[in-house]
């Protein structure tokens, strides 16, 4: 189900993340080296849990071998519009995530890291619980 949740957001990321990178219009930029964010971001990786789930991202039990595979192509997804957004200037731009607001193509990279590592702590404290 954690799997499945990260599939989604990133999924769901990498979609506002280049459509931003393509309402930059082009302009040829460079992103940021320090960004500037409107919210902590660090104390969110020890209170992902939290927070509630936001429609659409709610996880369910699938088959995991499917969702391994469907995380890669999400993953791969992400990557790309990350690179698009890396190849030009959308600072300018936002786009509001539901719970924390309106960010920036940036913003919301430094965002589905911080989510993400989060989640991994919550991966290995469940492997190491099924490892006994």
């Amino acid at each position: 189900m954690v799997l499945e949740h990260l599939r989604l957001v990133d999924q769901s990321t990498a979609a506002v993340v280049g459509r931003l990178a393509r309402r930059a219009g082009g302009i040829a930029g460079a992103a940021p080296t320090e960004i500037d964010m409107p919210h902590d971001l660090d104390a969110l990786v020890d209170t992902v849990m939290d927070y509630p789930v936001v429609a659409g991202a709610e996880p369910v039990d699938r088959d995991p071998e499917t969702v391994a595979a469907e995380l890669d192509v999400a993953r791969a997804q992400l990557n790309e519009s990350v690179d698009a957004a890396l190849a030009v200037d959308c600072g300018a731009r936002t786009f509001p995530h539901p719970i924390i607001g309106p960010l920036t193509a940036y913003e919301w990279i430094a965002f589905v890291s911080v989510h993400e590592t989060g989640h991994h702590r919550q991966l290995r404290d469940i492997l190491d619980e099924l490892a006994g």
